[in-house]
């Protein structure tokens, strides 16, 4: 490979306010931001709208965002993600503004999730859609004439989400027994673009192959390799490969410009190594290695097919873990996922079943966590994997998109999508419910391990030396797992808690007790929502950390045994809200002791920490003995007053023990004479047995004042992310309120017009009224002469009529 240049560990820097806090990271010319924060938002409900959400005659213009959101957040979220209350189907519409990086400048928008189908407008111009997954990051390049052409200037961003499932707009949402989440549900990223030449897209570090053998002190490869990613505007796509070798030393945790982020106050176990890549301006920094600094190897080691870690046989128990605080869980909810994991005494996490966000695979780089990366798909069908003309199509996509989005990440060591054909694969794996499903034995996994190392399976000798784990197991179907509040039954029947523990115990025991399989993968970590009713709650289901904190966790007062009660599924060995179940506790003390009985066993709990804490509880719990110095080797042999005399069975026994004890002191005699034991060297072991003793009190005091500054450091730091959590908190509520005061001015200037209008009414109604008075007036007077002429005229007819009376008397006569 050509060598590129490259700088072992980069400096720590202060990324902009509003740059990604996950990574990678960039710099120079390389300029991103988040588009993260209030959006103003609209819902089209119900599966029957008859709405066509790739109507190609559709406008932003035509979409009504009145209300406000949050972004990222879920669209669909009810009772803040509780098991059995359905969120809404629909269509949501999404509009916010940025400004142009500079003028004549191309934009590149990453978003990382848009759930289900995504349509992307700028400026009423449509940019492109995304049909690959909900859960998948992807990218959409603007051209620089689709945006204000003036550099700074506004920009409208226009998002359509649809959350319904539809094998046209959603051919990877295949169903599955979870909630699938809508909407802009991780965060959207703004990249500038140069005006002219390619775009620094990704730096992708990886151990190179060639040096995995000649590792350094520390654990780290010798060299890597290296991928410049080049994109264009117009979507073209260009590769430099090359190869750099490593100097310098590793960072143990954090991220850069920040601080580790491992529960318990405990130091990061993982070595992460930072690499600095440039080209023409643009600086990509990426973080690499693996989980523990070093590399992952497939059927590493050949007489078992077993996966190895750094060139050790490795044994790997953890748990399939879903994104549900809902689909957008705060920093602090992940914190506090990762920190019950190491409790768990879990080295495995398998993303199940879609692409995870990538600030819970930053957490897992730091915590030294494994984890098996999948595409969204389950029930995939045998036909949409025969459909290359579509289904397989947006597969492909998914697939290329996760691996982009996550290869530098330490922890991920494996990638995986559904389906059953090995041939291809690198590591096989199974999923299977004995006991549950059916009332076969765990020792079924026995079965299924031989047909892997001997070619067996349907797809023959293709899994012969590829090594073999357990990809879920545990209390599942036909029943709903063990439910919380269901933990003191007097029968450990199913739907209970004991079932659940004796169901998961025997799988784990199998696993840690065959050679021949490389880890198991438990269903599930925490209880999950699914998509029926819920359940009858003592008090509604707080939707903040905060409440969770104040008013605790609900609890079910009445449930009904359907197919998942209360619309959750129960096989979680912790509750929704994260209530340990004894399953939790019992899968890490096997996990403990199997280290101790199979050297790869490399359990997430650090062994050294467990030691301490039992030296520290020993001495804490030390008392006197009564009735015995300090030689005494158990309970007195007098009998107490009033106790029946020992029957002839007891002395016999007594007799041979005490006969059993000499033959015994006489073997230890022989043995001290044989190597050479006297008074003299035995108190000079007995001396340094003392001196080991102080030296093991003095570390015992030291780790204890270690301990305290680890607790007050972490008190600092939870203190620390409290105070982010309301930093942002009152950000979110700031634009709120400024939201609202925009309202109100709206409203007022719209208060305004109306009153100048009421205004202007009232003075032409007032003019109106004043030329009907005057044309009253008029007409009365008009009416008066009438009268006035009337009268005359009555007069004059009454005289005629007089004068005609007359006529005609002086006529008669």
């Amino acid at each position: 490979m050509t060598p590129l240049p490259i700088l072992l560990i980069h400096s720590a820097a202060a990324w902009a306010p509003d740059a990604p806090r996950y990574w990678p990271k960039y710099g120079g010319s390389r300029q991103v931001r988040l588009l993260d924060g209030a959006w103003r938002y609209g819902f089209i409900d119900g599966w029957d709208s008859g709405f066509d959400s790739m109507n190609a005659s559709f406008r932003p213009s035509d979409g009504a965002t009145p209300n406000m959101t949050s972004v990222p957040s879920c669209m669909d979220v009810v009772a803040g993600g509780a098991g059995g209350y359905l969120g809404p189907r629909g269509v949501g519409l999404f509009r916010t503004s940025f400004r142009s990086p500079a003028a004549g400048s191309a934009v590149r928008l990453q978003f990382q999730s848009c759930s289900f189908y995504c349509r992307v407008w700028v400026n009423g111009r449509e940019v492109g859609d995304h049909l690959a997954g909900g859960y998948v990051a992807f990218a959409l390049d603007v051209p620089a004439d689709a945006l204000s052409p003036d550099g700074g200037g506004e920009n409208e961003l226009f998002v359509l989400a649809d959350n319904r499932f539809n094998a046209t707009t959603a051919p990877m949402h295949t169903g599955g027994d979870f909630w699938h989440y809508g909407g802009i549900t991780r965060s959207v990223e703004l990249h500038a673009v140069p005006e002219a030449g390619p775009l620094l897209w990704r730096a992708h570090v990886v151990p190179s192959s060639s040096a995995v053998e000649a590792e350094q002190p520390d654990g780290a490869p010798a060299a890597v390799d290296i991928s410049l990613v080049l994109s264009g505007v117009e979507g073209g796509r260009e590769e430099l490969k090359g190869q750099g070798e490593l100097g310098g030393k590793a960072e143990s945790g954090g991220a850069v410009g920040g601080s580790p982020r491992c529960g318990g106050g405990a130091a990061c176990p993982a070595p992460v190594y930072y690499f600095s890549l440039a080209f023409d301006g643009g600086e990509a920094v990426a973080r690499n290695g693996t989980a523990s600094g070093g590399t992952v190897s497939m059927g590493g080691q050949s007489a078992t097919a077993r996966l190895t870690l750094n060139g050790e046989v490795a044994k790997l128990v953890g748990w399939n873990h879903h994104t549900q605080w809902p689909a957008s869980p705060t920093d602090e909810q992940l914190d506090a996922d990762i920190a019950l994991l190491r409790k768990g005494g879990a080295n495995l996490v398998r993303g199940a079943h879609y692409p995870h966000d990538p600030r819970w695979l930053d957490r897992l780089d730091e915590a030294g966590i494994l984890f098996w990366s999948e595409t969204l798909g389950p029930a995939v069908s045998v036909a949409n994997t025969k459909d290359w003309a579509f289904f397989m199509v947006h597969q492909k996509r998914q697939l290329s998109e996760m691996i982009d989005n996550a290869i530098n990440h330490a922890a991920v060591f494996a990638w995986g999508w559904s389906g059953a054909c090995y041939e291809h694969a690198s590591l096989v794996a199974f999923n299977d419910y004995p006991g549950w499903y059916s009332s076969k034995s765990p020792r079924v996994w026995d079965g299924f391990a031989a047909a892997v190392a001997e070619g067996t399976t349907a797809s023959g000798r293709h899994t012969v030396g590829k090594p073999m784990m357990i990809s879920e197991t545990g209390a599942a179907l036909p029943r709903a797992g063990g439910v919380y509040e269901w933990g003191d039954n007097a029968t450990a029947s199913k739907w209970t808690l004991q079932y659940q523990s004796a169901v998961i115990g025997e799988d784990v025991d199998v696993a840690l007790a065959n050679d021949r399989i490389s880890g198991i993968s438990l269903w599930h970590f925490y209880d999950f929502k699914e998509n029926g009713t819920h359940c009858t709650y003592d008090h509604p289901p707080p939707t903040t950390f905060e409440e969770l904190r104040r008013l605790g966790p609900p609890n079910c007062t009445a449930i009904a045994p359907t197919f998942r009660p209360g619309g959750t599924n129960h096989k979680g060995v912790l509750d929704f809200w994260r209530r340990p179940k004894p399953a939790f506790a019992m899968v890490a003390a096997k996990c403990i002791v199997g280290k101790s009985r199979h050297t790869g066993c490399r359990c997430g709990v650090n062994l050294f920490q467990v030691e301490a804490e039992k030296r520290a509880k020993g001495k804490k719990g030390k008392k006197k003995k009564k009735g015995g110095g300090a030689g005494a080797a158990g309970p007195s042999q007098e009998a107490e007053e009033g106790a029946e005399a020992p029957s002839e069975a007891a002395e016999a026994a007594k007799k041979a023990e005490e006969e059993r004890m000499m033959r015994l002191l006489e073997k230890c005699h022989e043995e001290r004479m044989r190597f050479g034991i006297t008074a003299a060297s035995q108190a000079a072991a007995s001396a340094e047995v003392a001196k080991a003793a102080r030296l093991d009190a003095a570390a015992d005091e030291a780790e204890e004042e270690a301990e305290a500054e680890e607790e007050e450091e972490a008190a600092a730091v939870a203190a620390l992310a409290d105070a982010e959590v309301a930093r942002a908190e009152a950000r979110a509520a700031q634009v709120a309120a400024t939201a609202a005061v925009e309202k109100v001015m709206a409203a007022l200037e719209e208060a305004k017009a109306a009153l100048s209008e009421a205004k202007a009414a009232l003075s032409e109604a007032d003019s109106a009224l004043e030329g009907r008075e005057t044309e009253l007036q008029a007409a009365i007077g008009a009416a008066e002469a009438t009268g006035i002429a009337a009268g005359a005229a009555r007069a004059r007819a009454d005289a005629a009529r007089e004068a005609a009376d007359a006529a005609q008397s002086d006529a008669v006569a």
